[in-house]
């Protein structure tokens, strides 16, 4: 691969930090802990709190009890963001008979994971029935809460025979009531509204043959019915720039996002809407399924590879529409090192701080967390991207270094980054090193 080294006068990408999280132990470990507390306030003492990986809540990785004030201490496990690549991200369930389960996500960048609060308060009850296009009961529909981890009976659920599914210990909703919402720009349709309910939650609804819906539920405990229709399918392949297949890439269908289309997208969001997914196979084929009629954009997911939006794709329900092979292009990349302007050595992040690089560009954000030590890699759209610096705050990054002059928003594209495809860009930031202060513990 072709590498090309730059040093900015400025950070000329966008970087954004995050606090390490406090009580963290050692550099690459987060302590999680924290408090169980009902509905209103008070504590929850002997309550079983678990923790899972965030993408399998099989399989616990340590249990423990709240104790009489209703804290918790699962003790020290790898930090999210300081172990990049790995999956490390957990998810914390609290439990107790009588209480709604309830969970909190420690994910990358990790909040404060020693001070989590657990709300158990009044369980509810959601249940229903799913049934198929022939409006006969439609077995194995996996149903969960969206924003929820599968948790098997509470959070989640598989239809059996007759349809139906329970989930149990819900946190309890009351019905906001509803609201009108304007559909933006509808043409021919002025002041046209929707009603739709206030503060919302969704369902998914999942099956393999019919893809996914997410209806809407405002109060809770309720019964909601979820009907499939026929499906729209698209079939396609997915190719590099010689038409040679490309197996194991991710690829999405949803309502098309193009001005021309919003009222059917707003209304295709409201009726439960969901986008369909599909892994392309070693030949580089696809099949997606779509509880849609009308306009959809096809876009491609992966790491190694980049292709442009395919739009306007017009489906029909019933009907099977062979998509044009989508052209992937191999990622290009910016990969680079923080360094110090004085001597151009490379510069670890400071304590307390954690730094992003974005870059943005023909109509695609790509992000990515400066390691430790202070080297970042980032794959990236090839062509020109138009990057800046910005920062949410800078109060622990000053602490250590002086910020330079930084493009903003407003003046970024007259710093493009411009890379080719399979093609290397080294960038480097330089940064000032402030000299510590006599007493600083630093």
């Amino acid at each position: 691969m072709k590498r090309t080294s730059t040093t900015l006068v400025a950070f000329t990408l966008l970087v954004v930090y995050s606090a390490v999280v406090a009580g963290q132990d050692s550099a690459s470990n987060i302590r999680i802990a924290g408090k169980c507390v009902d509905e209103k306030g008070m504590p929850v003492a002997e309550a079983t709190v678990d923790l899972y990986l965030n993408t399998d809540s099989t399989k616990s990785l340590k249990t423990t009890q709240t104790r009489p004030d209703g804290s918790f201490d699962l003790g020290d496990f790898p930090d999210p963001e300081l172990n990049p690549g790995k999956d490390v991200n957990y998810k914390v369930v609290g439990s107790k008979a009588g209480k709604s389960v309830n969970y909190v996500a420690v994910l990358a960048p990790a909040q404060k994971a020693n001070a989590l609060d657990l709300v158990l308060g009044v369980p509810a009850q959601l249940e229903g029935i799913v049934t198929g296009p022939d409006g006969s009961p439609l077995q194995n529909a996996r149903v969960r809460v969206a924003g929820y981890p599968w948790i098997d009976g509470v959070h989640g659920a598989i239809t059996n025979k007759s349809g139906e599914y329970v989930l149990e210990g819900i946190p309890a909703l009351e019905h906001p009531g509803f609201g009108r919402q304007a559909i933006p720009n509808a043409p021919g349709l002025p002041g046209l509204f929707e009603l739709h309910p206030l503060a919302s939650k969704f369902l998914m609804v999942d099956h393999p043959e019919l893809g996914s819906v997410q209806p809407k539920f405002a109060q809770c405990p309720a019964t909601i019915d979820v009907h499939f229709n026929e499906p729209a399918q698209m079939t396609g392949r997915i190719v590099d720039g010689h038409g040679k297949p490309i197996g194991g890439v991710k690829v999405t269908a949803r309502p098309s996002q193009a001005p021309a289309h919003r009222v059917a997208l707003l209304r295709a969001m409201n009726s439960g809407i969901s986008q369909g997914t599909a892994t392309t196979d070693v030949d580089g084929q696809y099949a997606i399924v779509l509880q849609h009629s009308g306009a959809v954009e096809i876009n491609v997911i992966d790491q190694q590879h980049f292709a442009k939006t395919v739009s306007d794709v017009v489906v029909q329900a019933g009907e099977t529409v062979p998509v044009p092979d989508i052209v992937a292009i191999g990622a290009a990349f910016v990969t680079g090192r923080i360094v110090d302007v004085d001597t151009d050595n490379t510069v670890a992040c400071p304590k307390g701080v954690r730094l992003h690089v974005y870059v943005m560009g023909e109509g695609a954000l790509t992000s990515t967390r400066v390691r430790p030590d202070g080297t970042y890699r980032l794959p990236v759209l090839p062509g020109t991207s138009y990057a800046y610096f910005s920062s949410k705050t800078l109060d622990e990054l000053t602490k250590t270094w002086d910020v330079l002059e930084h493009p903003t928003p407003v003046t970024a594209k007259n710093y493009p980054v411009t890379v080719a495809a399979d093609r290397s860009i080294e960038i480097n930031f330089p940064v000032k090193l402030k000299k510590p202060k006599r007493g600083d513990d630093r």
